[in-house]
């Protein structure tokens, strides 16, 4: 996909291995690097430009999605681009690779260096700032402290932390290069990233995030993983160009880390907590080369076990088969003998017939002809198409193209039936979530088929072999319901004969649904310190089935309990430089089991 600089690109999210395996690179120039990425960001848009080198005649832009990898958003020929279609609150990552044109052959420079960037947060993010290098992370119980080396014109860092896996979020901006961090809970695991800034009268142009730092609650008693050990029993199995690789777990392990060596070029790696993973997009034809090692957080840092043998991985593109020819059909009352020519390389034929009124029906066969019974529709034509197959390497059936379609039919005259009258006179009357449906009876009808329409549901179907239904679960109010009938009798080989649709009915529940009112404001909130901890007591609130609390803690936010008696107790309150809040508020239950919340309390600072 090409494009010309300033024009917007949406982008289109598509779930591949990253396209990094699958290009390859003649060898790079220097003469072509591209250096000093910068992104200004507005809204959900990033305006994304770089230095223009002399040699090359075009650049490559590269996006970083979360969860995902790096995608090839395509090409330009200038050096600057608009990219939208970002997801607010979300992280990505940014760089370009220049090339030019010689002999008919692509010559690519190296990537250029990375530039992450926040959609949401109006800012520019410069290359020209350095990364932040070497952050340590050490726990010790709830406690633990990060460290780094400072960046060259950095005016200070913001500090961003991630738990259980959720958005990361900013805990904190300092000038220094080592802080505490406090209040971590046992089991859970803290990813910090440190982008450093200079700040400009006030206005502030990021860096680079650093890479991942792990602080975790110090459990003593954890199984240490043994470096010294390997991985074992690393196998691959084969799915087109899918490759499912599976190992055995390691005790004490956090996590996995797969290798992938790229013919020609490097290794790509994977992170997965998990021991199966399925990587796509893998070349016909090329032999690529997988290993897996374990790995465990010790005092916030990766310790890894010895890497798994190699296994290989190739996928082995194979022909497809030629498209079948010569179908013919031959009837005989109701029996169908399809014959057609013989595929080279085929071990079977596919034979799909299209049954009226029923669909696609699937049949296999090694010979070239197949025979069939019980084709009895004499009013439609039936269809038939065949194609051959063969296995691939994993036993997968390889298929070739169908062959065009044949028609063919019942010759044998039938009875005419005609179909039954137009159902009228059709009622209905309510009770409650009740309905009665009524109509006129059609003669030589066998029953009759009511349709229902739902709102947010759709249709429902019900018979009945009378001329009145009832029916219960008519509960909503705000919209009207619709039903339709129409009466039906047996042809000669048992198949039902409908005739037309009734009008539609529209009905609905009249019934009032009581109106329950939302609780009062909660007054009288108190606070009572005592050292590190603290007790919340409030008014009792008339009609309340309980009570949520909203505590702030300074530099992580809120966090919310719920209550059903009017005090609550919490310990843990370590910081002394900034004022904790809470406020409350009542619920009750609804008519549906949801919850109804009054107003907020006044915020009590503590």
């Amino acid at each position: 996909m090409k494009f010309k600089a300033k024009h917007v690109i949406i982008i289109t999210v598509i779930l591949m291995l990253s396209l990094l395996l699958l290009i390859t690179f003649s060898h790079a120039t220097e003469g072509l690097a591209v250096s000093d990425i910068e992104v200004t960001l507005i809204g959900t848009k990033a305006e994304i430009q770089w230095n223009k080198t002399n040699e090359a005649i075009g650049y490559e832009i590269y996006i970083d999605i979360p969860n995902i990898g790096y995608l090839n958003l395509g090409s330009v020929s200038t050096n600057n681009v608009n990219v939208t279609g970002f997801k607010e609150g979300e992280i990505y990552g940014v760089k370009v690779i220049a090339y030019k044109i010689e002999n008919n052959t692509k010559i690519y420079s190296d990537f250029s260096p990375e530039v992450r960037f926040k959609i949401g947060e109006n800012l520019q993010t410069t290359s020209k700032l350095g990364k932040v290098t070497n952050v340590k992370a050490v726990s010790y119980g709830d406690n633990g402290t990060l460290e780094w080396n400072p960046v060259e014109a950095a005016s200070g860092y913001d500090v961003y932390a991630s738990v259980a896996n959720i958005d990361f979020i900013k805990i904190g901006t300092t000038d220094a290069t080592k802080v505490k961090i406090t209040g971590m809970n046992k089991n859970e695991v803290y990813s910090i990233k440190i982008i450093p800034f200079i700040e400009n009268n006030g206005k502030k142009t990021y860096g680079s995030f650093s890479d991942l730092a792990i602080l975790k609650y110090d459990e003593e008693e954890k199984v240490q993983i043994d470096r010294y050990k390997k991985v074992e029993n690393l196998n691959v199995i084969m799915n087109g160009d899918s490759a499912k690789l599976t190992w055995n777990s390691m005790n004490g392990a956090d996590g996995y880390e797969i290798a992938v060596k790229i013919p020609n070029k490097g290794e790509a790696f994977y992170n997965v907590s998990s021991n199966i993973k399925t990587l796509t997009g893998f070349s016909a034809n090329y032999t690529y080369k997988a290993r897996v090692r374990a790995y465990q957080y010790v005092n916030g840092e990766k310790v890894y076990s010895n890497y798994s043998n190699y296994v290989f991985i190739r996928y082995e593109k194979l022909e497809k088969l030629t498209k079948v020819t010569g179908l013919n059909v031959k009837m005989s009352g109701d029996k169908a003998t399809f014959s057609w020519n013989k595929v080279i390389g085929a071990v079977g034929y596919e034979i799909i017939v299209n049954i009226p009124g029923i669909g696609d029906c699937t049949y296999t066969e090694t010979s070239t002809s197949k025979e069939l019974i019980g084709f009895t529709e004499k009013n439609y034509y039936y269809t038939v198409k065949v194609r051959a197959y063969k296995y691939g390497n994993n036993g997968e059936k390889i298929y070739g193209e169908y062959s065009n379609k044949a028609y063919f039919r019942n010759e044998e005259k039938e009875e005419v039936i005609e179909k039954p009258a137009k159902v009228t006179g059709l009622n209905v009357k309510m009770s409650g979530d009740k309905a009665t449906f009524s109509w006129n009876k059609v003669i030589g009808a066998a029953g009759y088929e009511i349709i229902v329409n739902i709102p947010g549901i759709g249709d429902c179907t019900y018979t009945e072999t009378s001329t009145s239904k009832e029916l219960i679960g008519f509960t909503e109010k705000n919209y009207y319901y619709t039903v339709k009938v129409r009466a039906y009798k047996y042809g000669n080989n048992g198949e039902k004969i409908y005739g037309e649709y009734s009008n539609k009915a529209y009905f609905r529940n009249e019934e009032k649904e009581e109106v329950i009112e939302k609780p009062a404001k909660v007054i009288g909130l108190n606070v009572n310190r005592n050292n590190l901890s603290a007790t919340f007591s409030w008014n009792k609130v008339t009609g309340a089935s309980g009570y949520e609390i909203v505590v702030n803690i300074p530099l992580y936010g809120e966090f919310k309990y719920t209550e059903t008696s009017t005090t609550r107790y919490m310990t843990g309150f370590t910081e002394k430089n900034y004022y904790y809040t809470v406020k409350v508020r009542a619920y009750k239950y609804g008519n549906n089991g949801q919850k109804i919340y009054g107003e907020y309390s006044d915020i009590v600072k503590f």
